[in-house]
């Protein structure tokens, strides 16, 4: 969703026909009842630790190990987390 986003923001003429095109190259994957209910545990135990964590971003982190990948972000608030690859 972030992505589609910032096409959309920063492309707004050519969005659609990004879009499309980066739907063929790759797999979605679909957010499970699962996913939705660990990343609230996630950001539940993360904010009583001091860390703010977006509440999309712990669903996405827990997408992440369903699917055995490392999570992406560059949100620095991820760094003491297993599983994180930082990108900018």
């Amino acid at each position: 969703m972030k992505f589609e986003f910032a096409v959309c923001r920063d492309c707004p003429d050519k969005a659609r026909q990004v879009m499309a095109r980066i739907r063929k190259m790759v797999t979605l994957v679909l957010t499970t009842d699962e996913d939705y209910c660990e990343g609230a545990a996630m950001r539940r135990k993360t904010t009583s630790a001091g860390k703010k964590l977006s509440t999309i971003d712990c669903a996405g982190y827990a997408v992440s190990r369903r699917q055995k990948i490392p999570f992406l972000t560059g949100d620095r608030e991820f760094e003491d987390i297993k599983e994180v690859a930082f990108v900018r």
